[in-house]
């Protein structure tokens, strides 16, 4: 047996049994140990439909590990400073396991990661971590021929999850396509480089290899006493039944010394016996469920205890599942069945007095309220209830990110023009340290370092970014005073009562001739949400606290490099008449209005526009 290339393989399930016999399609005929009842069993073979398979599991290649290893490298590269790299872009490449294993990366360089970040640092270089001056080299990269051991290196690595594919052929088929291209049009070869294989990339699918169309799976009683090359068993779990007489006569049964009875569990062993010990490469897998009490079985056990043999474990997530079984569904009958508790137009909510007291209302709701009634009270009414939780609202990103900027403007006031990058940076991290302190009852100690390295790490270079960009704004401007997180209001006169419209704005920059007002926002930027934020802005120009000036509005994206975005106020959607009006049908009106559906609303689940009036209600 030492001679023989013995592959066994353990399944969780036959879902993962299923895509492993895929995986080893090359043996081309398995024979199947489980038991079949009577009305079960065909005489024909029982074929594997191989290009439906290929057609069905179909995957995009940006989903691999390979994919993931160049695309951390790449960030890693085209993000470093000056021989530094960031933490973060660290961080996310070395906890790939394969690739941790791969370049040998160990727990202490991980370990110095967290002591680096935990300190304030943002950047790393070579000299605390050893293995990263494998980035260093690459970092000077000059051609593709330089690339090509690492690459090739990262090209062989595989996860066990994709066991099924043959993702090297399609690394490497890419790989090859982007090396036939002239690079004269790359500036910065090492990174653009990373970045034109990654587009190559991008545009591969994985598919299921498979070898020809004749596989097939037959019953165990078709199992011959010729000598095969390849021999394929599966179901090799529980005990063995065999009830009919179909591998040898009787006559042959007593020639070989077999017992001659109606259980002929030791002439089908023997022959699966002989047909292992006359192959050269044997695949065997067995289903195996310790809840179920089913296992291998016990020949199968006794054969790999003998000759020293181990299973490989194969198990197929939940994930997993749901996505290939997504590739299989024919969506297109699929009919959107929706939750029957929701608000339909067809519903009347009755005002009453709930609006007597109604006299004050904050620039987001006015923002809310001008959009769709119900959805202003509706978020009105949540936020007032017991299961609104300040604490939960403490830890917020966005929440911690506004009182970074708040400490960092009030510790750089009207120096805006003057402050220099390193003072920047000191003011960062300590305006981090105090905020992530303030918060520190509040943030379960287990998602800490998670927090630093997804949200925290990459703010320094990004809130550099926007004082650089405001720097520009500001350059031919003399500062008068400069305002954080300030109160401001303006008040709307009806005809029963006045209205304050109240707000805080996140940062105003007064100048001898005009106020320019800057709302930051976490996230990425939407283009489409750009005449909501106009509007925003517009209100805030309209504040008491703003008069006799130009007013001048920027939306900051501070977590992302869309630092600061123009707003053109003469191009919103809200005046002074029309906040006016939208005040005043609200308190007038005896209903709550729907209004306009909005794609972003937190109310997409309770309210349901467009419905007709068959629509269920509660």
């Amino acid at each position: 047996m030492k001679d023989k290339k013995i592959k066994i393989v353990e399944c969780s399930d036959k879902y993962s049994q299923i895509l492993n016999i895929i995986d080893n399609i090359e043996f081309n005929i398995f024979y199947d140990m489980e038991e079949k009842k009577i009305d079960e069993i065909k005489p024909e073979n029982v074929y594997i439909n191989q290009n439906e398979i290929a057609n069905t599991f179909d995957f995009s290649f940006n989903k691999t590990v390979v994919y993931n290893i160049v695309s951390k490298i790449h960030a890693a590269i085209n993000n470093g400073i000056n021989g530094k790299y960031l933490i973060s872009d660290i961080y996310n490449l070395y906890t790939i396991k394969e690739f941790k294993k791969e370049f040998n990366i160990s727990e202490n360089d991980i370990n110095t990661l967290f002591r680096e970040s935990k300190y304030g640092n943002i950047y790393i270089n070579s000299e605390k971590i050893k293995s990263l001056k494998f980035l260093d080299e690459m970092k000077g990269y000059k051609s593709k021929e330089e690339y090509l051991e690492k690459l090739t290196k990262i090209g062989n690595i595989k996860s066990s999850k994709e066991y099924m594919f043959n993702t090297s052929f399609t690394y490497f088929e890419a790989l090859t396509e982007v090396n036939v291209l002239d690079f004269s049009f790359l500036n910065n070869f090492s990174s653009e480089y990373l970045k034109l294989f990654l587009k190559y990339l991008d545009r591969k699918s994985l598919h299921v290899g498979i070898c020809n169309n004749n596989s097939k799976i037959l019953d165990k009683k078709k199992l011959s006493t010729g000598i095969k090359e390849n021999f394929a068993l599966i179901n090799v779990q529980g005990n063995i039944f065999s009830k009919d007489r179909n591998i040898f006569s009787k006559i042959q049964s007593s020639e070989l010394g077999l017992p001659i009875s109606d259980n002929l569990i030791y002439e089908n062993l023997y022959n699966i016996y002989r047909n292992i010990v006359m192959s050269n490469n044997i695949y065997i897998s067995y289903i195996k469920n310790e809840d179920e009490n089913i296992s291998e079985m016990p020949f199968l056990t006794e054969l790999m205890f003998n000759n020293n043999l181990k299973a490989e474990k194969k198990e197929v997530t939940m994930s997993e599942k749901a996505n290939i079984l997504n590739q299989l569904l024919d969506k297109s009958n699929i009919r959107k069945v929706f939750n029957p508790v929701y608000l339909t137009n067809n519903d009347i909510m009755h005002k009453n007095e709930l609006l007597n007291d109604f006299n004050k209302i904050s620039v987001t709701k006015l923002l809310s309220l001008i959009n769709s009634e119900i959805e202003y009270y509706l978020s009105s009414k949540i936020e007032e209830s017991d299961i609104y939780n300040e604490d939960i609202e403490s830890v917020e990103v966005g929440n911690i990110t506004h009182n970074i900027m708040e400490l960092m403007i009030n510790k750089v006031g009207k120096n805006i023009n003057h402050v220099k990058k390193n003072e920047l940076l000191e003011y960062i991290k300590e305006a981090i340290s105090n905020v992530i302190n303030q918060k520190d009852n509040n943030i379960l100690e287990k998602y800490k370092k998670y927090f630093y390295i997804t949200y925290i790490n990459d703010l320094p270079k990004t809130i550099l970014d926007f004082f650089d960009k405001l720097k520009k704004v500001l350059i031919h401007e003399n500062i008068v005073d400069v305002y954080s997180e300030k109160v401001v209001e303006f008040d709307v006169e009806l005809e029963d009562r006045i209205i304050k419209v109240n707000g805080k704005t996140d940062l105003v920059v007064e100048t001898e001739d005009k106020y320019i007002i800057i709302d930051f926002k976490t996230g990425k930027f939407k283009k489409e949400k750009m005449k909501v934020y106009a509007n925003q802005v517009t209100i805030y120009s309209y504040m008491n606290e703003f008069k006799d000036k130009e007013k001048v509005g920027y939306i900051s994206f501070i977590q992302t490099f869309d630092s600061l975005k123009e707003i053109d106020v003469e191009k919103a959607e809200v005046n002074k008449d029309i906040i006016k009006e939208v005040l005043n049908n609200f308190v007038t009106g005896d209903v709550f209005e729907f209004g306009k559906e909005d794609k972003y609303s937190k109310f997409k689940e309770v309210i349901k526009y467009g419905e007709n009036e068959n629509s269920s209600k509660s």
